[in-house]
Parts: structure tokens; C-alpha cells; sequence
């Protein structure tokens, strides 16, 4: 699966639009007629099974091709956890290429999540250690938490 069709999955998940459990279906799907010669995007099937609108998929498509994160311009997803995705960024105007970590929506929406986070990024960049990646900056822009 190429690098765009994977964050456009992940974010659709994030964002409460489809379940993995949908994603698997539908990869399982596109797999099924691959295997008789045909060619189909993840995202029409998404369609046809009515799991996401036409309107949905093209929004989010476009909003993914000039996916910013406050000061940060998303380049890559480079990780995923359970709370959150860790992502390459080019930290803008520095021009200084950095990992961000950011909260899922679903789990923004949860106080346990959102407490731990904030106390994960707290403490990111205080610590100044050769033995540990020390972080740069935290905090909220549209809705997503990052650090």
C-alpha cells in the first residue's frame, strides 16, 4: 500500500469515519479482485460499501495533500501507537526536519488520553540528556495535540 493511501486510511480511522475492522474488509476485497485482473482503489470500495461518502474521500484527500500540523508540514507517517501517530515533519520556517507525535482525535476526546499525553510532552522538553530525544515543543492547533 503506498504512503498516501495509508494516511488517508489513518486519518479517516482516527477521525471516527471507519473502524479497521472496515479497512481490513475492504483491503481483503481489493485483494479478491486483484487476484482476476482487476485494479481498484481502496477508496472506491470504501464507497461502494458505503462506509464513506464520495464527499468524504475527496475532502479528506485534499486536506491530506497540504496536511499542516500548526508550524509543522506532515512529509510521512512514521509510527502508530495506541493513542496517537508519530509522523515526519518539516518544522517550518526553521527548515528542521523533526518526529511529531500526535494524539488521535478519538482519544483527544478521552481525559485519561489527553492527561497523559500533556504530561508525556511536559516532560519531553524539560529533559536535556545525550541518551534521550529530547522534545522541542507541544501543544494544540485544530483540534489535534502534538509534541
Amino acid at each position: 500500500m503506498d504512503e498516501r493511501t495509508q494516511r488517508f486510511l489513518d486519518e479517516a480511522v482516527d477521525r471516527g469515519w471507519i473502524t479497521r475492522a472496515q479497512v481490513e474488509e475492504c483491503l481483503r476485497i481489493q485483494e479478491t479482485v486483484r487476484d482476476v485482473g482487476v485494479e481498484q482503489k481502496l477508496e472506491e470500495i470504501l464507497v461502494r460499501k458505503g462506509y464513506l461518502s464520495p464527499e468524504r474521500v475527496r475532502a479528506l484527500h485534499r486536506e491530506l495533500s497540504a496536511m499542516k500540523i500548526g508550524k509543522y508540514q506532515i512529509l510521512e507517517r512514521l509510527g502508530e501507537g495506541g493513542a496517537g501517530i508519530v509522523y515526519k515533519a518539516n518544522q517550518e520556517p526553521l527548515e528542521r526536519v523533526v518526529a511529531l507525535k500526535v494524539l488521535s482525535r478519538q482519544r483527544a476526546g478521552m481525559e485519561k488520553y489527553l492527561e497523559r499525553f500533556l504530561r508525556e510532552a511536559r516532560i519531553a522538553v524539560t529533559l536535556n540528556h545525550q541518551n534521550i530525544v529530547r522534545g522541542l515543543d507541544y501543544g494544540e492547533v485544530d483540534g489535534y495535540h502534538y509534541f
